[in-house]
């Protein structure tokens, strides 16, 4: 447990980290206003905006955990959160990777009873370790779905009861991983990453969240064969919101389907048959 000063510390350094995300915001919110509608300049503004403005909220979680604070819970639409962070991911990634992102979800949104921030950061966390086994040429895929459970079930990391869950998957086609190394992959520090590339914390930190939420991770992988992260999460109805549920729905929608279409247009451009 971290002593009295050394949460001050931390807490310093979150609102120094504030000020400088600050300005960032700043200048994103200026670049967005600057750029015309539908550029591809405005694109990359709003997702610097949409990342600094996330910090923002990942620096508030901090000082959340300096003060011994549960952050509050809500209904988190996961869609929309998800087309979020993908985008994120697609700034990071190498050119010879095709990413695709699809929603098995019905036409109703879908919720999970946490906080968006938390939400992301499982999302940011399994996409930058796929793409960090896949290197410079293979295959990402995000999907999100239902899964109603009838019977108590073990998974790799969790045992669920029965009842209705949230079903994220992150699939990739890297290296994959052998079986000892799979027994460790949610142990804190723990990395297969060259040295300075990883902490070791990213998984543990899922694991973390999704245990305190009440939901499991399954994980399939072989070496050299890719990997597949499967997060299942308590089903949460959604507070009435009216126009601002729907809307939410419609724009999560929106960036599914823009972003399927991308990944398409990318794989045609690629591909020596079309030159």
């Amino acid at each position: 447990m971290s002593t009295p000063f050394e949460n001050l510390h931390l807490r310093g350094i979150a609102h120094d980290f504030n000020n400088i995300l600050g300005g960032i915001i700043g200048y994103a919110e200026m670049l967005v206003e600057s750029t015309s509608e539908g550029s591809k300049y405005r694109r990359y503004a709003l997702n610097v905006l949409s990342g600094a403005n996330r910090a923002t909220d990942l620096v508030e979680q901090i000082l959340f955990d300096t003060r011994n604070e549960r952050a509050i819970r809500r209904p988190v639409e996961l869609n929309q959160v998800v087309a979020e962070a993908f985008e994120l991911v697609r700034g990071s990634c190498a050119a010879g990777i095709d990413l695709e992102l699809k929603s098995r979800a019905p036409a109703s949104p879908l919720f999970v009873m946490g906080d968006s921030t938390a939400l992301h950061r499982i999302v940011m966390n399994l996409c930058t370790n796929a793409v960090h086994a896949i290197g410079e040429r293979g295959r990402l895929c995000v999907s999100v779905g239902e899964a109603d459970i009838s019977i108590a079930r073990a998974f790799a990391h969790g045992t669920l009861a029965p009842g209705a869950y949230v079903l994220l998957q992150v699939e990739d086609s890297g290296r994959g991983m052998d079986a000892e190394t799979l027994t460790r992959i949610f142990e804190p520090f723990f990395t297969t990453k060259e040295a300075g590339k990883g902490t070791g914390l990213g998984l543990s930190l899922v694991q973390g969240i999704v245990t305190d939420w009440g939901g499991a991770i399954d994980v399939t992988s072989a070496h050299g064969r890719g990997s597949t992260f499967s997060v299942y999460l308590p089903r949460a109805e959604a507070h009435p919101r009216g126009l601002g549920v729907a809307l939410a729905s419609a724009l999560a929608a929106r960036r599914f389907a823009g972003s399927s279409e991308k990944a398409a247009k990318l794989a045609a451009a690629s591909n020596p048959a079309n030159a």
